[in-house]
């Protein structure tokens, strides 16, 4: 998932500096998912097509030989290869949109390292620093997001960060701007 995530990170970061707005930018990200899905998508939907015109065979098949599901299933099966229907291809854009959305799940959780590309060092201080200023559970998949909040805060001039973590917070804006 770490290889995937990213790549996906790579994505979103040039989404992301394109835009320079984090909605907006997994927005656009979507929008280039469903491009890049779009001939699977269309495979599928011919496969669906290819089912609806060999329904009324299968209603003849099905009463034909009503109550012996192993010749009904014979008949399917030679059906389906004639036709060159494949019943599971609807599965395929499915698995791929879950284990894309598992993927851009962790770059949004994990913006300093899929989109920031932050040294883990570095992303550990500020997780830290957000750990000891705000009370955060340090388990949370969502401590990377406090820190981003928390810098959106100090560059709003509102932080409820101490005064002596300025120096990394000046580090991390300048990593932002960039």
């Amino acid at each position: 998932m770490n290889i995937l995530s990213s790549a996906l990170g790579y994505v979103m970061a040039f989404c992301y500096k394109l835009i320079s707005n984090y909605g907006i930018a997994i927005i656009l990200f979507t929008l280039i998912s469903k491009i890049v899905l779009l001939p699977v998508s269309i495979w599928v939907q011919k496969n669906s097509i290819k089912m609806v015109k060999m329904q009324p065979e299968i209603n003849r098949i099905k009463t034909r030989h009503f109550g012996d599901k192993d010749a009904i299933a014979d008949e399917q099966s030679k059906l389906f290869k004639k036709e060159k229907y494949n019943p599971l291809a609807s599965l395929i854009p499915l698995a791929i949109q879950i284990i894309l959305l598992l993927g851009l799940v962790a770059v949004i959780y994990h913006p300093l390292d899929y989109l920031l590309h932050l040294p883990k060092d570095l992303i550990n201080a500020f997780n830290g620093l957000i750990i000891a200023a705000t009370g955060a559970d340090p388990e949370s998949s969502s401590i990377q997001l406090a820190v981003v909040e928390s810098i959106k805060m100090e560059l709003m001039k509102d932080s409820s960060l101490p005064c002596s973590h300025s120096l990394l917070m000046l580090i991390l804006q300048q990593l932002l701007i960039q």
